[in-house]
């Protein structure tokens, strides 16, 4: 079942490999997915807990900073994977594996 919405990351091809069940190759999304924020968050968290200075820790890691210390981002992105599981649903498609691994952000 084919589903497309404007703010989803659309698949470019399915390929079938020696030794690979499927591999799929996707557009990128640059800020990755959602547990390499939360890894990001907590890298800031712990610098900041630690004594680093915070516009170092900005600089390196600025998504991670502004998710860290943030609620409202957090909460887009809260509110976007919910649409988007509302969106699946109405046409009939169920995930069955959300996680945030593969809650892409963009």
């Amino acid at each position: 079942v084919g589903v497309h919405a404007p703010a989803w990351c659309h698949t470019q091809r399915l390929e079938l490999a020696r030794g690979v069940k499927l591999a799929i190759v996707m557009e990128l999304c640059h800020l990755g997915s959602l547990y390499s924020m939360i890894g990001q968050a907590r890298r800031v968290r712990s610098g900041l807990a630690d004594g680093q200075p915070a516009a170092d820790l900005r600089r390196a890691w600025p998504y991670g900073f502004q998710f860290q210390s943030d609620w409202l981002t957090r909460l887009e992105v809260v509110r976007g994977a919910a649409a988007g599981l509302e969106y699946m649903h109405q046409h009939g498609v169920i995930h069955r594996d959300l996680t945030s691994y593969n809650l892409l952000l963009d």
